[in-house]
C-alpha cells in the first residue's frame, strides 16, 4: 500500500527505524519522562516510551511526538503538529529485525478534524503530508527536546485508540 511506503520514508527521515540520519528522534536526547500505559491483549499492562522534539519555523512551532509501542514487532506511532493546523497521526509496524513492513495493515496516516476525532487520509492528504515532511527535512534550524507536551500525549492516546478501532484484535 502507498501509505506504508510514505510512512516508511518519513520514519527513515526521522531516524526511527534506521541510523541513516545524524540525530534520531528515538534517541536519549529526545526521550521524555512521560510514558503511556496500555493493557495488552493478554491483559498485562505495559508502557510505551515517548520521544519528542520541536522546532520553530517562521514563528510557528512544529512538534513531533513518537511512541515506541514495540513488542514482538517494531511498532511506532507519530503525532505531528504545526501550530494552528490539524494534528496528523502515523502508525507503522515493522517485523522484528526492521527489514520489512509487517503486512498491508501495518500503516495508517490520519488527521484530527477536532479533538479526539480522526479521519483516515486519502492519497491527496498523504501526498501533501509527505511534501510538508520533505520540506521540514531541509530546514537547517536546530531541534529541541519537546516541552509542554501534555496535549500531544492526549493526541497520541486518542490516535492509538483510533488505530486499534480499525486494526485491533
Amino acid at each position: 500500500m502507498l501509505v506504508n511506503h510514505i510512512l516508511e520514508y518519513i520514519y527513515n527521515n526521522f531516524g526511527i527505524c534506521n541510523d541513516f540520519v545524524s540525530t534520531s528522534i528515538v534517541s536519549e536526547k529526545y526521550l521524555l519522562t512521560k510514558k503511556i500505559k496500555f493493557e495488552g491483549v493478554d491483559g498485562n499492562e505495559w508502557s510505551a516510551k515517548m520521544y519528542g522534539a520541536e522546532i520553530v519555523i517562521d514563528k510557528l512551532r512544529f512538534r513531533i511526538l513518537c511512541g515506541d509501542f514495540s513488542s514482538e514487532e517494531k511498532e511506532y506511532a507519530l503525532i505531528v503538529k504545526l501550530d494552528n493546523c490539524p494534528s496528523y497521526g502515523c502508525y507503522l509496524i515493522y517485523n522484528s529485525d526492521l527489514s520489512e513492513i509487517s503486512g498491508p495493515q501495518a500503516g495508517l496516516l490520519a488527521f484530527s478534524i477536532k479533538e479526539n476525532e480522526w479521519l483516515a487520509s486519502n492519497v491527496y492528504i498523504q501526498a501533501t503530508f509527505l511534501a510538508g515532511m520533505e520540506q521540514l527535512r531541509d530546514v537547517s534550524a536546530s531541534w529541541q527536546s519537546l516541552s509542554n507536551y501534555q496535549d500531544m500525549i492526549e493526541n497520541m492516546k486518542s490516535y492509538v485508540r483510533h488505530y486499534d478501532s480499525i486494526y485491533g484484535d
